[in-house]
């Protein structure tokens, strides 16, 4: 679960770089939306609200954060990179928020 957790947070991290969040505002960001599901969790009695999961979101904010920095030191074009990244981004984070939800559904 914890990997599973710094996965489907990557893309956040990638998305906001893309947009030209700087990393401390990206990890607060990620934090926040983290602590908004895991609160959302325990209002609503879906799952199992734990601290673990919101530092390990927030974890997988920073490394997509990471990441992004890293291709732009390898490409060195911001623009290119940001509309390949977005849209791979949206894309994937779509679809492991989906995942994520229905499994918070089935459980």
């Amino acid at each position: 679960e914890v990997i599973e957790n710094i996965i489907i947070f990557i893309p956040m991290g990638i998305m906001l770089k893309c947009m030209g969040v700087n990393t401390k505002k990206s990890v607060l960001i990620g934090f926040i939306t983290s602590f908004i599901l895991e609160m959302m969790q325990y209002i609503l009695a879906i799952g199992v609200s734990d601290i673990t999961d919101i530092v390990t979101n927030t974890s997988g904010v920073i490394i997509g954060s990471y990441i992004y920095m890293i291709f732009l030191m390898i490409f060195k074009n911001r623009e290119i990179i940001n509309n390949i990244v977005f849209m791979i981004g949206c894309i994937l984070f779509s679809m492991f928020m989906m995942f994520y939800i229905m499994i918070m559904i089935v459980n």
